[in-house]
């Protein structure tokens, strides 16, 4: 895994306790925890911020193997900043609570307390599981948190197996949110009912839901690529063009039958997440019946009319013209259609039933309200 060079935190300013997990000492062996004289274990750092009312904790550089650990619960938060010009030095949770503590530049693992909320920066997440957090421009390669807020953090794209957002330990209504610039993110797991992942994409990403995400609400905003094999429910609201799809129906004489039916959506998720699809544009529309014969096959174009959906429009197609494959500007005199419900369909005027076929392919922005 590559590592992002980031300059090494200053290590000769006195204003936190240092740790040597390899070279330190403890404070009954005279360890003062100054650079020169660092303690051994994060337990006598804690002692020794205490008494001198300090709140960073600076981790020396040792082999990641070796790293620091958790040996207990913290009963309140400091900021842990590791000594190395790379991610490079492991701290491990240990299924202890670090009490909202703060992280940079370090490699963060193991499992954390459900109600723990951390902010880290400049780390790598490698295997991170429970409790929560907002992490600001780290390397992730595997998460599994109930919470999270990822901001502008790297996802390495040549590496299928990692690169994870596993959303199997969410709460029910629990949420997630992902800046992304660039690379691949894979969400799995999204098993619970309510549960939603909000994701903001800049410079090409790839959004890949696994076919585990099988409930829960998935929002996907900006400039991105999307390969979905999962049945979550799915708000597309990226910037690029929804890929062609096939309309292969057929005109009755009983009913109309949609051609499309782009309605508006509105999910409650909680009292306080609104999400909202409020805008379609189809940008391309063919559609080719088989003959009718005697009868007339009508195709009718709706929208909303002062908050009605009414129809707008209509074309006939008869046995004088049904060999043409229709676009919008020859049934409705427009290239495009845009609006917040959008809806055509066929019926027959008589007998069938008759084969339609064509394409379509539209685009949605969207209001997401918190």
């Amino acid at each position: 895994m590559s590592k992002q060079k980031i300059g090494n935190p200053s290590f000769t300013q006195y204003d936190g306790i240092y740790v040597d997990s390899v070279n330190g000492d403890t404070i009954a062996n005279g360890a003062q925890g100054t650079p020169g004289n660092p303690v051994k274990t994060i337990a006598d750092a804690i002692t020794l911020a205490q008494s001198k009312i300090l709140s960073k904790i600076y981790l020396k550089d040792v082999a990641l193997g070796a790293g620091y650990a958790l040996s207990a619960s913290l009963t309140e938060g400091y900021e842990f900043i590791g000594d190395s010009e790379y991610f490079s030095i492991g701290f491990d949770f240990n299924s202890f609570d670090s009490f909202n503590s703060v992280f940079r530049n370090l490699t963060l693992k193991g499992d954390m307390v459900d109600t723990d909320y951390i902010t880290a920066s400049n780390c790598t997440v490698v295997t991170l599981n429970l409790g929560n957090g907002t992490f600001n421009n780290c390397e992730i390669v595997s998460i599994g948190l109930y919470g999270f807020i990822l901001n502008h953090c790297t996802f390495d794209e040549n590496d299928f197996a990692v690169n994870t957002i596993d959303c199997s330990n969410m709460n029910p209504s629990g949420a997630g949110e992902l800046h992304i610039d660039g690379g691949t993110v894979r969400i799995s797991g999204l098993i619970t009912a309510n549960s939603i992942i909000n994701i903001f994409c800049t410079g090409g990403a790839m959004v890949h839901i696994k076919a585990s995400c099988t409930d829960g609400y998935i929002t996907v905003h900006g400039d991105c690529t999307i390969l979905n094999e999962g049945t979550s429910k799915l708000r597309d609201f990226t910037n690029n063009p929804k890929k062609e799809t096939a309309v292969n129906i057929t005109a009755i004489n009983a009913s109309e039958t949609s051609v499309f039916d782009l309605a508006p959506v509105t999910d409650i998720i909680s009292a306080v997440n609104i999400y909202r699809n409020f805008r379609y544009t189809v940008d391309k529309l063919r559609l080719k019946c088989a003959d009718p014969g005697v009868n007339t096959v009508t195709v009718r174009l709706y929208e909303l009319i002062n908050s009605v959906l009414t129809q707008v429009d209509s074309f006939d197609i008869t046995t004088a013209n049904y060999a043409t494959y229709f676009s919008m500007m020859d049934m409705f005199g427009v290239n495009h259609l845009s609006g917040d419900n959008l809806k055509i369909t066929v019926q027959t005027s008589a007998g069938g039933p008759y084969v339609v076929t064509g394409s379509y392919v539209y685009r949605s922005s969207g209001l997401t309200t918190n």
